[in-house]
């Protein structure tokens, strides 16, 4: 780069880019904008050679577009605390990648539609370990998008045949049915969001974790109801609300 001779001083440069993901869109960066006021160069000689001009742009162009990529890393999300992990699956099943035969092949063909409208939805309940996982499916190909398991509250209903394995109510980092919330707290980290809810007519403990910063390929949000303490129902679901 070259000026109006030894002494010239170098004109200015401004470039506008990202600064994050709520950043406004990133601008046309402005270049060769002469600088005004005492020192400046004079107009003549304030604008750069046009090769020079034209990488510069290239290069904070690309500065630009990539930023906002960066600041979009699952990873680096504000909806990730600190220490926190995901969840993959809940029942041995991974939501939004098993299918009803995955079920049916580790529990039986001894499931349920709770109405007949409700056909997108199967359930295996255990009236001798008072346990039901419910199970929502769409499409042909049957793909679960939510698997739920909780403790059956009063009397069995009487289709309630199922024989489930012991350790079926639990997810894959070992959390299961009974547990505290600190215990649950310990393994996942911080919640995205606690406070009260109804269970069955009773008032529990709701604690949610969102996972949507781990991708858009695996499970979003993992939800757990305690009553007394005890953890008495959790759901996984491939889709963030």
């Amino acid at each position: 780069m070259t000026g109006a001779g030894p002494s010239a001083a170098l004109p200015r440069v401004l470039l506008m880019t990202g600064a994050g993901p709520s950043a406004a869109p990133p601008r046309v960066p402005l270049l060769l904008a002469p600088a005004w006021g005492p020192g400046a160069p004079s107009r003549c000689c304030a604008s750069l050679p046009r090769w020079l001009a034209v990488a510069m742009s290239l290069i904070a162009l690309a500065a630009a577009l990539t930023g906002p990529l960066r600041a979009q890393d699952p990873a680096s999300s504000a909806d990730h605390p600190p220490g926190n992990v995901n969840e993959l699956t809940l029942a041995g099943l991974q939501p939004g990648r098993s299918r009803i035969p995955d079920a049916v092949a580790r529990w039986g063909a001894h499931w349920r539609h709770p109405t007949r409208d409700e056909s997108d939805i199967y359930v295996w309940c255990d009236a001798r370990r008072r346990l039901q996982i419910q199970l929502e499916a769409q499409g042909s190909a049957r793909r679960i998008d939510v698997v739920t398991v909780e403790r059956l509250l009063g009397a069995p209903p009487p289709d309630c045949t199922t024989t489930l394995p012991a350790n079926v109510a639990r997810t894959g980092r070992g959390v299961r049915l009974g547990d505290t919330a600190e215990r649950l707290k310990a393994v996942y980290g911080k919640p995205f969001f606690t406070g009260p809810s109804s269970w069955h007519g009773r008032e529990v403990n709701f604690i949610v974790f969102n996972f949507s910063w781990a991708g858009d390929d695996v499970p979003q949000i993992l939800e757990s109801s305690f009553d007394a303490g005890s953890l008495v129902k959790m759901t996984l679901s491939a889709n963030y609300y």
